[in-house]
């Protein structure tokens, strides 16, 4: 504990004396409010009505906070945001951007208001007469600036969440602050292309479509968390603040419901603001936000391309810009004596009744912009999902209004007037919309007692809440069915080159795949968590390999799906670095070049011991298949398989690590040792390995031994297949690759871009990272399952090693990918596994 504080410690000294102007600065902003906080009071705030001639308030404005508190919140995001900027861009650059952002943004600011004031003189007032004094748009044009150089992945992504944030909080705050730090942010993109030339117009790694759909997604989203934070902010004034009505559940004052009541010509209206007045509980406060909920749910849905939500958000935003022209007309008709007085005409404004109108175009804007991306949202669903979705929605729906009439009858005396069966099943469909529908809409009965209340109030949340779920679920990833197991085997009989010593694994069961336009490639993978982790290389004719890449990386982004390869060979990983991918070493393949085997020499002293060990005791190696094997002989590889199992702590893991099921395939081969008395010591399994169409080498798969048998059956198993397959000509022997067990990174060795002049080192950082979590992740589990012995048993063969990798295009899914990988290894981990696991390494730990 004591090593990690230290360690903690000093990455922040290294981070704070690589960022000395940041230093100083966050010193300068803190010394200036302790000072001013024991004088006559802080500095004198930048006032935007007073420029071009308040210059020296413009030059103080980054070190005049308000207070002591925001003064230590700037101060803060000056060493964290501004230092990571200033490490990025060198202390020149980032003082340049800081001063230059800050500046310009403000004076940008001051322009921008002048011209509001002309549309909606109520925002562009408060933009001129609000005070400015941080050194937040400073921070923000420089951190953006800096942002530039990264990985064009990660450049992307930094972007998608802070711009539409930035924007969002603009356009509903709408402090001149804000407004200046999206400006700045805006400057820092120029800034950033200045210091760093040519590293925005990279091309993409795949293509468009992910990012349309993040970026969409993100804005939608964004304006929904707008929404929501907003309706507990009721001095909001940006222009989008308005939206806030369409959902805020009491919008009469008791001024307004005493002007409508008293006018018996508007009786109705009148019940109608007494009950929207009245009714601000838990459950219609609730009821008024779910929408924003649902498109919460939906936005999710178009990160993941989906069609439904693609339907579902313009649908959604459709019936809410019909609320908002229904409020807009209902406004305009009683000139502000209904809810949308405080959205009232601006005297003197250029555009009449702009804040009213506002709640009706966001919903406009935001499904016009979906719908102009909609052809990045074809992902559909499983046949039958939306069928169950809407079965479960009808009838929790007719299950709720069912209740709310027959339980309404029943306690009819607590509603006013009388409850009637007329009445009831009029109000019912009033009840299950949001309760801001009632500026539009007027129930013939309202309800006054409790139980009453429950089922106006509360039970039409049910419906809601329920859509939101099975909403959610239907949007898991896609699977898209069994393997054609028939076309993937040609493919690799036809295609594979001898370089795809893992290209069998391909038909275990459980792998899907995906065929080429022209059927001359496939790609066999499994789908986790909303990853594509394939089962080896491409299989396809090596000049072909770059156009499969990309092929299947359509494929998967087609289908909101991250495309990993694993476990893939050097060429493979080659063209994934052109790419401009993300890779990783996850395994080292043991390989036996065939031709000149002999095991002589002292380095093969243990080989030879146990064959001539096994001649002694009269223990034979026996070629052989799963079919052709005997039921005894079955039974007994059965026997040593549950024996091996019962003695791990984990389950039998999968993916890329075969068992008996995997044997049970007339091309994979068995040597068993097996003695005089027919019993088996031993056995391994070999895949087949092609080339042109032929078998021309064999893979090692399973390696299993009986417990009291013969000690070195393993290595005369894998001597005498070496041997018996030179003996037929073949040229190679893979002993697999241990996963997790890899060489990880030579000492000294530089990280490296995974873009060609990227100059930042990010794409290096990102392997290095997850290079050193592989290897503590391997060394941790050795005593569970013996991943590093395993690959230091196979170094007696004399074999040769080359790497294996783990190949995404966007560094930022490593955590999600992780995920993936460990799911396919250990699909049915249960926790009493969990908790055999840990008490392995507890006991190697000790």
């Amino acid at each position: 504990m004591k090593l990690r504080a230290a360690q903690g410690w000093d990455a922040v000294l290294r981070h704070l004396r690589g960022a000395p102007v940041s230093v100083a600065l966050a010193v300068v902003v803190l010394g200036v409010a302790l000072a001013t906080a024991w004088t006559a009071g802080p500095v004198r705030p930048l006032v935007l009505e007073d420029l071009p001639g308040a210059w020296p308030h413009l030059l103080t404005s980054p070190v005049s906070t308000p207070d002591l508190l925001r003064a230590l919140a700037a101060a803060l995001g000056v060493l964290v945001l501004g230092g990571a900027a200033e490490r990025r861009l060198g202390p020149a650059r980032f003082l340049g951007s800081f001063v230059g952002g800050q500046m310009v943004a403000l004076l940008l600011t001051w322009a921008l208001a002048r011209a509001v004031t002309l549309v909606d003189p109520v925002w562009g007032t408060h933009l001129l007469t609000a005070p400015v004094g941080s050194p937040w748009p400073g921070v923000w044009a420089a951190a953006v600036a800096a942002s530039v150089p990264m990985h064009s992945l990660w450049r992307r992504r930094v972007w998608s969440a802070a711009f539409p944030l930035l924007l969002v909080a603009a356009a509903f705050a709408g402090e001149p602050q804000d407004v200046a730090v999206l400006l700045a942010a805006g400057l820092g993109v120029l800034l950033g292309a200045w210091f760093f030339p040519g590293q925005i117009r990279r091309a993409r790694v795949v293509g468009s479509r992910h990012e349309i759909r993040v970026l969409t997604a993100t804005s939608v989203a964004a304006v929904a968390v707008g929404i929501l934070l907003s309706l507990g902010s009721p001095h909001l004034v940006g222009p989008l603040s308005a939206t806030r009505f369409l959902f805020a559940g009491a919008a009469y004052t008791p001024g307004e419901v005493l002007a409508l009541c008293a006018d018996r010509a508007r009786e109705n209206e009148c019940d109608r603001a007494v009950y929207v007045l009245r009714e601000t509980g838990v459950g219609t406060t609730l009821l008024s936000v779910l929408p924003l909920l649902l498109q919460l749910v939906l936005a999710e849905g178009l990160r993941r391309g989906r069609r439904a939500a693609l339907v579902g958000t313009l649908v959604l935003q459709g019936l809410l810009a019909v609320l908002a022209a229904a409020h807009l007309f209902i406004g305009v008709r009683y000139d502000g004596s209904l809810p949308g007085n405080h959205l009232a005409v601006a005297p003197g404004s250029m555009l009449p009744g702009a804040r009213l109108i506002v709640p009706v175009l966001v919903p406009l804007l935001l499904a016009g912009a979906v719908l102009a991306n909609r052809r990045s949202f074809r992902v559909r669903a499983q046949e039958g999902t939306y069928r169950r979705f809407w079965v479960g929605v009808l009838v929790v729906t007719a299950a709720v209004a069912a209740t709310i009439v027959v339980g309404g009858l029943a306690v009819r005396e607590q509603f006013v007037p009388d409850a009637t069966l007329r009445g009831l099943l009029s109000d019912v469909g009033v009840a299950l919309l949001p309760s801001t529908a009632l500026t539009v809409l007027t129930p013939l009965s309202l309800p006054d007692g409790t139980l009453a209340k429950v089922l106006v109030q509360w039970l039409p949340i049910l419906p809601w809440a329920v859509s939101c779920v099975l909403l959610a679920r239907s949007f898991r990833p896609v699977e898209e069915g069994t393997a054609d197991q028939d076309a993937y085997r040609r493919t690799v009989r036809e295609v594979a080159p001898v370089t795809s010593t893992l290209s069998w694994l391909g038909t275990w069961a459980g792998n899907q795949t995906w065929t080429s336009a022209d059927r001359r490639a496939a790609v066999a993978y499994r789908t986790s968590g909303g990853v594509a982790l394939t089962v080896g290389d491409p299989v396809c004719a090596p000049e072909d390999l770059e156009a499969v890449v990309r092929e299947f990386a359509e494929h998967c982004a087609s289908r909101a799906l991250v495309p990993a390869l694993y476990s893939v060979h050097p060429g493979t990983e080659a063209v994934t670095a052109r790419l401009g991918w993300t890779s990783v070493q996850v395994a080292q393949e043991a390989l036996l070049a065939l031709g000149e085997v002999g095991f002589r020499g002292k380095a093969f002293q243990d080989v030879r011991t146990a064959l001539n060990r096994a001649g002694r005791d009269g223990v034979v190696a026996r070629w052989t298949t799963w079919q052709d094997a005997s039921e005894g002989r079955r039974e007994q590889l059965r026997e040593i398989s549950r024996a091996w199992l019962a003695d791990k702590a984990l389950p039998e893991m999968g993916f890329t690590l075969g068992g008996l099921a995997e044997m049970d395939d007339p091309q994979v081969r068995l040597l068993l040792a097996e003695d005089g008395e027919g019993r088996v010591h031993g056995v391994t399994s070999w895949l087949p390995v092609h080339d042109g169409g032929e078998v021309v080498g064999l893979t090692l798969d399973v390696m299993r031994r009986r417990e009291d048998g013969f000690r070195s059956v393993m290595e005369f198993l894998i001597a005498r297949a070496a041997l018996d397959a030179q003996e037929e000509g073949m040229r190679l022997l893979s002993l697999s690759g241990a996963p997790l067990a890899h060489a990880g990174r030579p000492d000294g060795e530089a990280a490296t871009t995974a873009e060609d002049g990227s100059g930042d080192g990010s794409g290096g950082r990102d392997q290095a990272l997850l290079t050193d979590v592989l290897d503590w992740l391997g060394r941790v589990l050795e005593p569970a399952y013996g991943f590093r012995s395993l690959h230091a048993f196979k170094a007696k063969f004399g074999v040769s090693e080359e790497p294996l990798y783990l190949c995404l295009p966007d560094p930022g899914d490593l955590p999600l990918v992780g995920r993936a990988v460990a799911h396919a290894y250990l699909p049915h981990l249960r926790v009493v596994d969990g908790v055999r696991l840990g008490r392995t390494l507890t006991r190697a730990d000790r």
